[in-house]
């Protein structure tokens, strides 16, 4: 076998590994019988013509008269029950799209210019860059991890950059007010370069659609697993830093709950999904006075009565306290049979203690949720600096600054009368739900799929 053909073999079975058809064990064993059976026909003097594929149930190297060069490695994994007929074609195709130059111009329609993808690049791109559908001008879009009310979030490849990246498609470029949401959005996580918000690395317009590329994180979004308390205080801690550094920029999130939240491999937590985020600095005017802007279980009660005036940092502070909540519990503060009976409980009802449904619960943790969870603003941490500190104090095992603290005293009133309250404070009643990016996805974060996985940052 001469050195080409080797090479093409080798780089073959990297392509088998790369769709997990094959483990490198199996290929490495079958490029080695290839060349025990090339070096057994060249003793032999053979190698002029064709060689039969060996029959089933024949030792490779005690084939009969040999007429041309040995079986391909695709031929002896099947043989030896490692790869299917399906499997096979499939790595073909992969090679296809492959071969030929270091990089390979994908076709693509009349008057769209071609994208070139390195030969460095994962597998699946090059089967994802084979469909026209699936070039958005220099990104692939390899696969959909997310949806949403604005649009999707698919995980990408950068042809220029040669890296993972994911993107955002808004769904409607018609509507002014959703592309300037958008637009927003883009700016908003532009501005804030700290390492646990998932940075931005490109926003523009292609073929009349509005994009957003940020930073793939391969993990899945908060509250997916199931972890301990100190894992769930550990992370919440860096999330309240960064969140308190959009604060010291002058950004409210507005949107904080475990969907927006993917934690990596490493167990690194990003802060994502900044669409409903608001500038304290100016006016918006996509927002209106009376609307309820954010996610009911997770909001808090200024944000419930839609009362912008006193949406602020604090806000942001009672959405990691619910976040921290769902974490300890497995399960969000308040639920209702509707997000209008969900709206009505974050206004009147205090939350069950965390220690009322998971009696493990350390009182210290439950004492930081509880206190960030406060109803009015005043008897909640500062800042989400602060709310970070006690966050350290239980996780060095000190008393942490809540213990202490004494809980407001809360008038109760009625479903009906808290329903009345939430209709008259807010005039009309506009739930934006919004959705969290990667993945997860479950499915919405810059890098989470349908089980969670993420993506996006």
């Amino acid at each position: 076998m001469d050195d080409a053909l080797e090479a093409e073999e080798r780089r073959f079975g990297k392509i088998l590994i790369r769709l997990k058809l094959a483990s490198p064990k199996q290929v490495k064993e079958c490029l080695t019988l290839q060349q025990r059976v090339e070096g057994n026909a060249r003793r032999q003097g053979e190698g002029k013509g064709p060689l039969p594929l060996p029959t089933a149930g024949t030792p490779l190297a005690k084939q009969g008269s040999c007429q041309r060069p040995p079986p391909r490695l695709g031929e002896i994994m099947i043989q030896k029950g490692y790869l299917t007929f399906a499997g096979l074609e499939r790595a073909i195709r992969a090679r296809q799209a492959a071969e030929d130059a270091p990089t390979r111009a994908i076709a693509k329609p009349a008057g769209v210019p071609a994208i070139a993808i390195d030969d460095g690049a994962p597998a699946e791109v090059f089967e994802a860059a084979g469909d026209p559908r699936r070039v958005f001008g220099k990104y692939v879009l390899v696969r959909e991890i997310g949806r949403g009310g604005m649009g999707a979030v698919f995980q990408a490849w950068d042809s220029s950059l040669h890296r993972w990246v994911a993107v955002k498609l808004l769904s409607d470029a018609g509507a002014s007010e959703v592309v300037e949401r958008f637009m927003r959005e883009a700016r908003t996580v532009a501005s804030l370069a700290h390492p646990n918000i998932a940075p931005v690395y490109d926003v523009g317009e292609h073929g009349g659609k509005h994009y957003l590329a940020m930073q793939f994180i391969d993990g899945k979004t908060l509250g997916t697993d199931r972890i301990t308390a100190e894992e769930a205080v550990r992370i919440l801690r860096d999330v309240a830093l960064a969140v308190d550094f959009a604060h010291q920029k002058g950004i409210v999130h507005r949107d904080l709950k475990p969907d927006n939240i993917l934690v990596d491999r490493d167990g690194k937590p990003f802060v994502t999904d900044f669409g409903l985020a608001k500038s304290l600095s100016v006016d918006s005017r996509i927002t209106v006075h009376g609307s309820v802007i954010g996610t009911p279980a997770y909001m808090s009660p200024e944000q419930a009565r839609g009362d912008l005036r006193k949406i602020g940092p604090k806000s942001d502070v009672y959405s990691l306290g619910a976040t921290l909540y769902e974490l300890l519990t497995g399960r969000p503060p308040f639920r209702g049979a509707s997000p209008l009976e969900t709206v009505a409980a974050v206004l009147e009802r205090d939350p069950v203690r965390p220690s009322s449904r998971v009696a493990e619960t350390p009182p210290d943790a439950e004492a930081i949720c509880l206190k960030a969870m406060e109803k009015d603003p005043l008897s909640r941490y500062a800042s989400a600096r602060e709310l970070a500190e006690d966050c350290d104090r239980f996780l060095r095992g000190e008393p942490v600054s809540a213990g202490a603290a004494p809980r407001s005293r809360r008038r109760r009133r009625g479903r009906h009368g808290s329903l009345a309250l939430a209709l008259a404070a807010g005039g009309s009643l506009v739930l934006l739900l919004a959705a969290g990016i990667w993945l997860a996805a479950r499915g919405s974060s810059p890098g989470a799929g349908p089980d969670g996985r993420p993506a996006v940052g």
